[in-house]
């Protein structure tokens, strides 16, 4: 009897050790899901900015991946503020996150590809001459198009590309394209015709270089004719290196 009640007193410690250890790994298990859903940790220094680059609003998560909490729906072309580093999960690339104070400062996640990402100290909206602001922007399509003050500007070929020293693309949805005001097409070649915002007329040397013509007798004498005279923006005439003032030969 007494041989019975021991081996019952361990029957019984045993399933209590099972189910405790059971109780601990489900409260790790809860424990480990709760950081993983957690928003990312405040950061008062910002990697960069960026903008939504979908029409279709964009999904702001409490952790990334897919099955996490939507805390919000981003609109398109809503400011946000990139935290850190890219996280790569269910086969997408996700960025931590703040919104704007004025958006109330919330933090989470959302998926890298649908952020046009841009230095902070530059504007959304870029603006100026050649300054802050300038990007290349790449659709779905091949086409290349350098954006300047919310207007696109189609390049024409590799040529031109190079010339203008535009780096790389930034990869965009065709709305953000679409949603772009349309500018001058830019050609740029050696012995191109290039007239400014104010009126000047340049001309690109061989080595990409632009030679200003000085005056109407120049521009007649070197034989140039106004419909080869491009109209291009300020911006771009400023992204060549500039060489002397041609002469009549």
């Amino acid at each position: 009897m007494g041989g019975q009640t021991a081996s019952a007193r361990g029957s019984r410690w045993s399933r209590c050790a099972v189910l405790l250890g059971i109780a601990v790994a489900v409260w790790l298990l809860g424990a480990t899901t709760q950081t993983a859903g957690a928003a990312p940790l405040a950061s008062d220094t910002p990697l960069a900015a960026g903008r939504v680059a979908t029409s279709g609003g964009l999904n702001m998560r409490a952790a990334p991946q897919m099955g996490a909490a939507v805390l919000r729906v981003l609109p398109f072309l809503t400011e946000v503020y990139i935290l850190g580093a890219e996280v790569a999960r269910d086969g997408l690339r996700w960025v931590p996150i703040r919104l704007k104070p004025e958006h109330g400062g919330q933090q989470g996640w959302v998926a890298r590809r649908w952020v046009v990402a841009y230095p902070l100290h530059q504007s959304a909206e870029p603006g100026g001459p050649g300054g802050p602001g300038l990007r290349l922007l790449k659709g779905s399509g091949p086409a290349q198009y350098a954006v300047v003050g919310g207007v696109r500007y189609l390049i024409a070929d590799l040529t031109t590309l190079h010339t203008l020293r535009l780096g790389g693309y930034e990869q965009v949805t065709d709305a953000v394209i679409a949603s772009l005001r349309v500018g001058p097409v830019l050609r740029f070649y050696p012995g191109a015709l290039l007239r400014d915002d104010a009126g000047r007329v340049w001309q690109i040397g061989a080595g990409g270089q632009r030679h200003w013509v000085p005056d109407l007798a120049t521009f007649n004498a070197l034989g140039f004719t106004w419909d080869r005279v491009q109209q291009t923006p300020d911006w771009a005439v400023g992204r060549l290196a500039q060489g002397h003032p041609l002469t009549a030969r």
